[in-house]
C-alpha cells in the first residue's frame, strides 16, 4: 500500500474520522445546547487525534473547549458579570495553553479561534453563533492542512458546507431567540 493512503488510514486519522462525523453532525440540531454537547464529545476524539498527530497545541486548546462546552450550556443564565469573567478565565488559560505549547505560528490558530469561540458560546446563540463559527471552522482549514489533519481538513471542509446550510435555513425560519447583549 502506498505510504500516503497508509498515513490517511493511520490510528491517528482514523480518530480523527471519527471526530469530525460527530463534529459536523452536530450543526445539523438548532439546539444550542445539544450543539455544544455533541461538540463536546467529539472533542474527546479531536485531543487524542491532536495528540497523537503532536499538534500540542490543538490538542491541550481542545481539552480547554471541552470544559468550556460544558460550562456553557447555561451561559443565557449568567449575569453579565459571570459571563464576563468567565469568558476572561478562559481566555488567560487559553492563552497560556498557547504558551506552554508553542511551536511557531501556527499555534495561534488554535488559540485564537478557541478564544473567539469561547466569547461566542457566552454571548451569541442561534444564527450569530452560527456565523462565527463559520469563521473559526474557515482557521480550522488552514491548520489541518499544515498539521497534516486529513480528518481536520474535512471536518472543516464538511462543517464549512453543513454551517453555511444551517444558518441559510435558520436565517429564513428562526426558531432561537436574539443574540444575548453584553450591554
Amino acid at each position: 500500500m502506498n505510504a500516503h493512503i497508509q498515513e490517511m488510514l493511520s490510528l491517528p486519522q482514523l480518530i480523527g474520522y471519527a471526530a469530525l462525523v460527530i463534529y459536523v453532525a452536530g450543526y445539523r440540531f438548532r439546539n444550542d445546547n445539544t450543539l455544544k454537547i455533541v461538540f463536546s464529545v467529539s472533542n474527546v476524539f479531536w485531543i487524542v487525534h491532536y495528540y497523537m498527530i503532536h499538534a500540542q497545541t490543538a490538542a491541550l486548546t481542545t481539552a480547554i473547549v471541552t470544559v468550556r462546552n460544558v460550562l456553557s450550556l447555561n451561559a443565557e443564565t449568567f449575569s453579565i458579570k459571570r459571563r464576563m469573567i468567565t469568558a476572561w478565565i478562559f481566555t488567560v488559560v487559553l492563552l497560556a495553553a498557547g504558551i506552554v505549547t508553542w511551536v511557531g505560528w501556527i499555534s495561534i490558530i488554535p488559540v485564537s479561534t478557541t478564544i473567539a469561540a469561547t466569547h461566542a458560546m457566552l454571548y451569541m446563540r442561534g444564527v450569530s453563533l452560527r456565523k462565527v463559527f463559520f469563521v473559526i471552522d474557515a482557521a480550522w482549514l488552514v491548520h489541518a492542512v499544515v498539521v497534516l489533519s486529513f480528518g481536520g481538513f474535512v471536518y472543516a471542509f464538511c462543517a464549512l458546507i453543513v454551517n453555511a446550510h444551517t444558518i441559510f435555513k435558520m436565517s429564513k425560519d428562526p426558531v432561537v431567540g436574539p443574540t444575548i447583549q453584553i450591554s
